[in-house]
């Protein structure tokens, strides 16, 4: 790196782009404790030698490295991403085959970010409608369709607990199960999955993991690992709580 922007003057603006950056500590056992602190080394090192490198570093959590040297806090730049601006958001749910104008009206209501508080619904340039929840709706929306109903916009929009809990009221018995087992696990690792089936359900041959693996709230990363959506798993382990 410092070869090439060595070499040209003026030398090249270079960016390097650091995307799902949670996936490097994962299978690693360091969830938690200092021991997370030391897993990213390596980048930490390529950063303060690679001067003049433009470092984008995308994750579910904040970078820790002041706490492993407090100079970080002045060079880190943090940044939280917004949701999608209302154009975006309607062109989401046509992919997600939801209809209905009325419909997407109330989806996109439902999942604004309350960080926001109140947003004009003419201002298609804040960032302020959570995919999490637009694809939640869509899911519930083909859910009663499959059921034989047809969904009206009353059955969509409020808060987010309640579009969770309208998620899950939806779902057919064994997908529910199903679920709920996929929410403890740190990834969806069919050998894990495979055991909690034996334990829990009876045996292998009564777990269709494949049913869970359509849902769109299973993420796949590019190695095929597949994780369930952090609010939906606590979502799930509340309501095993509860039951």
């Amino acid at each position: 790196l410092m070869d090439a922007l060595d070499g040209d003057h003026p030398p090249p603006r270079i960016v390097i782009l650091f995307d799902t950056y949670e996936a490097l500590w994962r299978g690693h056992g360091l969830r938690d404790g200092p021991g997370t602190l030391r897993i990213d080394d390596w980048v930490r090192q390529l950063v303060q030698d690679a001067r003049g490198v433009l470092f984008v570093i995308a994750g579910r959590d904040k970078l820790r490295w002041s706490e492993v040297d407090p100079d970080w806090a002045n060079i880190v730049e943090p940044h939280m991403l917004g949701g999608l601006i209302r154009p975006d958001s309607e062109k989401l749910l046509g992919k997600l085959q939801v209809q209905e104008p009325e419909v997407r009206l109330h989806m996109i209501a439902g999942a604004r970010s309350r960080e926001f508080g109140e947003v004009d619904p003419s201002d298609n340039t804040a960032e302020a409608y959570l995919p999490f929840y637009l694809v939640l709706q869509a899911g519930t929306y083909h859910d009663i369709i499959a059921c034989g109903r047809t969904p009206s916009p009353a059955d969509f929009g409020g808060d987010h607990p309640l579009i969770l809990a309208r998620f899950l009221e939806h779902l057919d018995s064994e997908t529910d199960k199903l679920l709920r087992l996929a929410s403890y696990p740190a990834a969806l690792d069919p050998a894990v999955l495979d055991v909690l089936a034996e334990r829990f359900l009876g045996g292998r041959a009564n777990a269709d993991w494949s049913k869970m693996y359509a849902r769109s709230v299973i993420s796949e990363e590019r190695d095929g690992t597949r994780f369930l959506h952090d609010l939906l798993g606590q979502a799930l382990q509340k309501r095993e709580r509860c039951d």
